[in-house]
């Protein structure tokens, strides 16, 4: 039987491991399109004077045991990626010039017992939100939780910290919802830590084992748009101009730039 043709837009860790998976899997021919030279996006790795440094993520919630792990165990290789492990009292954040250990330090932020007792409950409250309740607490943000309980700027510091480190977005841009899901599993997994050779190694081991499936990255190929005939995504028009059809199309390029941009609001 043929193999179906699959497009992935944005080589991250969502587009690279779709597409490792997809090559995996044996019934996909897989084009990934990253329009950078280098892969991985929030998640990259580069080289400058003889020092490998991260363009956005240092520290990963779950590591090996985590989603990213998962994938990995997938297409069997889990020792693909290795890690350091965090051990307590390695998160550090600045707050007013101040380096500050998290959580054993936050009532140096200036918190009275009283303060700090709403803080936890905050905390305890929003965890236990209900499973049924979650995806419409998908589109509350963070801050507008917060704000519905606390009005203390310091709080805002403290859990947008919490959403910045853990989801690498601000606390108006952080679904509840999904907040609470991976604070779940990140108090079960009890794991956090940064992978050996920098985070574009997630990305990169995702890259390589789908170019061993037979799949091929595109470096530097940026996308012009998605074609679209009938609501059906036909393939991909290349900045160059060139279309290359394709039975599915996976877009990692966020969601604004999907419908805005590569799709057009037209065609929902």
């Amino acid at each position: 039987m043929a193999r179906k043709k699959a497009a992935v837009i944005g080589s991250g860790i969502a587009g690279g491991g779709i597409a490792a998976l997809l090559a995996h899997s044996g019934d996909y021919e897989v084009d990934l399109y990253e329009k950078n030279g280098i892969v991985g996006g929030r998640f990259a790795s580069y080289v400058k004077q003889g020092f490998r440094l991260d363009v956005g993520c240092h520290m990963i919630a779950n590591c090996e045991n985590g989603t990213m792990g998962e994938i990995l165990k997938i297409v069997g290789q889990p020792e693909a990626v290795g890690w350091h492990h965090l051990k307590r009292g390695s998160h550090v954040f600045n707050y007013k010039g101040t380096e500050l250990i998290y959580p054993d330090e936050i009532d140096r932020m200036g918190f009275t017992e009283d303060e700090l007792q709403r803080i936890m409950e905050f905390y305890g409250e929003t965890l236990s939100l209900p499973e049924s309740r979650l995806d419409e607490y998908d589109k509350i943000s963070m801050l507008a939780q917060i704000e519905k309980s606390i009005q203390d700027a310091r709080a805002r510091v403290l859990f947008g910290f919490l959403s910045g480190l853990y989801f690498v977005t601000r606390d108006d841009e952080t679904p509840v919802g999904a907040w609470v899901r991976c604070s779940r599993e990140r108090a079960i997994k009890q794991t956090t830590g940064y992978p050996i050779g920098g985070t574009g190694a997630i990305p990169e081991a995702y890259a390589r084992i789908m170019e061993e499936h037979g799949g091929r990255l595109h470096r530097a190929t940026p996308i012009q748009r998605i074609v679209v005939e009938g609501r059906v995504a036909k393939g991909v028009e290349l900045r160059s101009g060139a279309f290359e059809a394709s039975d599915i199309v996976i877009s990692n390029a966020g969601l604004k730039t999907t419908v805005d941009t590569l799709v057009g609001r037209e065609h929902y």
